[in-house]
C-alpha cells in the first residue's frame, strides 16, 4: 500500500496545467511544449486548401481543452501561544493614520507562508485556537487567539481551516461562536465545527475551476467538552463509521475531491499508530482522496495508497506545526536535533487533475519545508529551512521544493 518512493512524476503527462503551476521548472517544460507544438492552420488557409474542389471549406476544429487541474496546499497547527501577541506587537507596522499595514504585526509573523501557498487554488490549515474577545478559562496549554490572527492567515493565502481539535472549547461555547463568526468575516470556510452538530460534521464544499473539492474534518481529543446541546454550536468527533457515511455523501453530492482532516495521534510522536494507519486505509477505501492528520505538533510521514477502485490516494499522518511558540528555547548550535522537531513546519502541496475520463485524480505531491525562527527578544517568525532542510525531507518522504519569497 505504501509507495515509499512516490514517484509522482511518471503520472504529470495526466497533470497538463495543474502540474506547471506546481513548480516553476515544470511551469517552463510546458510553456516549451506549447511554443514547439506544431499550429493548426488558420480559417483562411483551411479556405485556400479546398477552394480548387468547388466547395466551401469546413469550419476548423477547436483544440482540445486542457484537462482540469488544481494545486491544493496543506499546513499544520496554528496555535495562539501567548507569546504571538507580544511577537506580533513587535512586528506591527502603522501608516501615519494608525492603520497596520500587516495584521497588527501577525502578517510578519507568515511571511515564508504566505510565500509557500502563492498561486495555489485551494490552501487549508488547522487552527488549533479559538478566536474570541472573551476569556473563559486561562492557563499555559489554554488558548485565546486575537482576530488579526486570522487576517494575517486569509491575507498569506488560506481558505479553509479546520476548527475540529482539542481546543475548540477552550473558552467555552461562546469563544466557539466567536471563532466561527471571525473565521467567516474574514472570507475563510470553516469545517469541523459549525452552528449546529449537524453543520459541524457535513461537508463543506469549495470549487475552482469546475472541480468540486469536499472537505471533512473530525476530531479524536477534546481538552474542555461541551455536552451536545441541539440547535448549540458543536465540534464533530471523530467516528469512523459516520465519517465513512459523510465520505460517501460527498461523492454522492457531486464531489469530484474529498478531503478529511483527522486531528489524532500521539503528541510528538514521529510515527503514526498502526491502529491510525488501518484506520487512514479504511477511510481511503470509503472515498476518501486525501487524509491530513494533526495534533502531535511534529511531522510524519506522506503515503501514497491505491484504492482497491484504483484511486491513487494521499495520506499526511501530521503536518505538525505552521506557527507556535513550541520549542521556543531550543537551540540548533548545542541542542539535540530531535529537540527541535516541534518547530519544523512545512506546507504540502498536492496537484490534482481532471482525465479524460472525467475522474479527478491526485497527481503529484511535494512540500516546501519552512522553519519557526526564534529570536532572545521574542520574536517569532517563520522562515524557509535551511540547516533543517533535510531532516524535514527524511520525515515527509516527499520531495521538497523551494519558493521565492
Amino acid at each position: 500500500l505504501i509507495d515509499a518512493a512516490l514517484r509522482f512524476h511518471a503520472r504529470a503527462s495526466r497533470a497538463g496545467l495543474a502540474l506547471c503551476v506546481l513548480a516553476g521548472a515544470l511551469a517552463a517544460g510546458c510553456a516549451s511544449e506549447r511554443a514547439t507544438a506544431p499550429s493548426a492552420p488558420s480559417p483562411r488557409e483551411m479556405h485556400a486548401a479546398h477552394a480548387h474542389e468547388g466547395v466551401d471549406a469546413p469550419a476548423p476544429s477547436p483544440p482540445p481543452a486542457a484537462p482540469a487541474g488544481l494545486v491544493l496546499a496543506f499546513g499544520g497547527d496554528v496555535i495562539a501561544h501567548e507569546a504571538l501577541r507580544g511577537a506580533a506587537a513587535r512586528a506591527d507596522r502603522r501608516d501615519a493614520d494608525g492603520t497596520s499595514l500587516n495584521a497588527s504585526g501577525y502578517g510578519a509573523l507568515v511571511g515564508a507562508v504566505e510565500a509557500a501557498v502563492r498561486g495555489v487554488d485551494i490552501a487549508f490549515a488547522n487552527l488549533e485556537s479559538p478566536v474570541t474577545p472573551h476569556r473563559r478559562r486561562r492557563g499555559g496549554m489554554i488558548f485565546q487567539g486575537e482576530e488579526p490572527l486570522l487576517a494575517a492567515i486569509a491575507g498569506a493565502g488560506f481558505h479553509v481551516l479546520s476548527l475540529a481539535n482539542n481546543h475548540a472549547f477552550d473558552q467555552g461555547r461562546v469563544g466557539l461562536t466567536d471563532t466561527l463568526s471571525a473565521v467567516e468575516r474574514h472570507g475563510l470556510v470553516a469545517v469541523g465545527a459549525g452552528a449546529t452538530m449537524r453543520a459541524a460534521c457535513e461537508p463543506r464544499f469549495v470549487e475552482r475551476r469546475g472541480i468540486k473539492v469536499a472537505f471533512l474534518a473530525r476530531t479524536l481529543v477534546m481538552n474542555f467538552p461541551e455536552p451536545a446541546d441541539a440547535g448549540k454550536p458543536a465540534v464533530c468527533m471523530l467516528a469512523e463509521g459516520p465519517l465513512k457515511q459523510h465520505v460517501r455523501a460527498a461523492r454522492r453530492d457531486g464531489a469530484d475531491l474529498v478531503i478529511a482532516s483527522l486531528h489524532w495521534g500521539n503528541e510528538y510522536e514521529r510515527a503514526p499508530r498502526r491502529d491510525q494507519i488501518e484506520a487512514a486505509h479504511r477511510i481511503v477505501e470509503a472515498g476518501a482522496d486525501l487524509v491530513i492528520g494533526h495534533h502531535p505538533h511534529v511531522l510524519q510521514r506522506v503515503e501514497r495508497m491505491r484504492a482497491r477502485d484504483g484511486r491513487e490516494a494521499l495520506i499526511a499522518y501530521s503536518l505538525g506545526n505552521l506557527l507556535s511558540n513550541q520549542a521556543f528555547a531550543f537551540d540548533p548550535s548545542v541542542g539535540r536535533e530531535a529537540d527541535g522537531d516541534t518547530r519544523d513546519a512545512a506546507v504540502l502541496r498536492v496537484a490534482v487533475a481532471r482525465g479524460e475520463d472525467g475522474v479527478v485524480r491526485v497527481e503529484e505531491a511535494s512540500a516546501i519545508p519552512l522553519w519557526t525562527h526564534h529570536t532572545a527578544e521574542g520574536d517569532i517568525l517563520v522562515v524557509p529551512a535551511t540547516s533543517r532542510r533535510a531532516r524535514i525531507g527524511k520525515r515527509l518522504e516527499v520531495p521538497l521544493i523551494d519558493v521565492a519569497p
